[in-house]
């Protein structure tokens, strides 16, 4: 269960409230971590994460800065596609681990 929930309703109950729970707009996060566990999700997410920064819900998209983990087409790749939908360079943020 970890360190949350005692039991398995008590997750399902905190699980529920984190995926409802609502964002004020006038919030901006510091980053948006992308991750997609498919390669047939990754433009949805990718347009997701520009979405987000273009409409200052964020200052900065986090994507995973390793390479060669497939599916994953690599940070170079994503970091290009972020770019080239309007992510500034600076603002696509390499996570190593």
């Amino acid at each position: 269960m970890g360190k949350f929930c005692e039991t398995d309703k008590e997750w399902f109950e905190l699980l529920t409230r984190v995926l409802q729970d609502f964002v004020p707009l006038n919030v901006i996060a510091d980053i948006a971590y992308l991750f997609a566990q498919t390669p047939d999700h990754q433009d949805s997410v990718l347009n997701e994460g520009n979405w987000q920064f273009r409409q200052d819900r964020t200052k900065n998209v986090g994507i995973c800065g390793l390479d060669g983990i497939p599916p994953y087409p690599g940070a170079a790749a994503w970091r290009a596609k972020l770019i080239g939908q309007g992510v500034a360079p600076e603002s696509v943020v390499l996570i190593e681990q």
